[in-house]
């Protein structure tokens, strides 16, 4: 469910966007400002939403949320800029409350701090996992991420 989140973080972008005459910004680091505000918003929208799901929906929610959030990636990859900074966004948004619902499976359990500790650990290594896996899509795709750019569309295949 995490490898949704860092895909884009694979490619190599070399644009900046001017926020004023002395201040920078890189391309990359737009979209991760933008899929964190995603994430924010969505932690804030997942106390109510999570608290009141019925658990017998969880798992349906968490397939629909991964869902939205695949959408917004090939959404990503399917636009050029500024737009695709939206998209990014819209990436976060589900993504924050996944894991609130995934603890819902956990909780009230002996041992539910021993089993939380192995779900961020396994956090972890799909966002490493997730980020290989792009970077060789890529290099497939006869793209050296490091030192070619390719526009965002080369990051999603059908």
């Amino acid at each position: 469910m995490y490898g949704f989140r860092v895909p884009f973080k694979a490619g190599a972008y070399d644009y900046q966007y001017h926020l004023s005459e002395t201040w920078l910004l890189d391309e990359k680091s737009v979209f991760v400002i933008a899929q964190v505000l995603g994430y924010t918003i969505s932690k804030f929208i997942g106390i109510k939403v999570v608290s009141e799901l019925a658990p017998d929906r969880r798992a349906v929610a968490i397939l629909a949320l991964i869902g939205f959030s695949q959408m917004a990636l090939i959404g990503f990859g399917a636009t050029s800029r500024p737009w695709n900074i939206f998209f990014i966004f819209l990436n976060g948004l589900p993504l924050g409350m996944v894991f609130g619902l995934v603890l819902g499976f956990l909780e009230g359990r002996q041992t539910t701090e021993l089993l939380a500790a192995g779900l961020c650990a396994s956090v972890e290594s799909t966002v490493s996992t997730g980020t290989s896996i792009a970077r060789h899509r890529l290099a497939s795709a006869g793209c050296n991420p490091a030192i070619d750019l390719k526009p965002p569309s080369a990051m999603v295949s059908p």
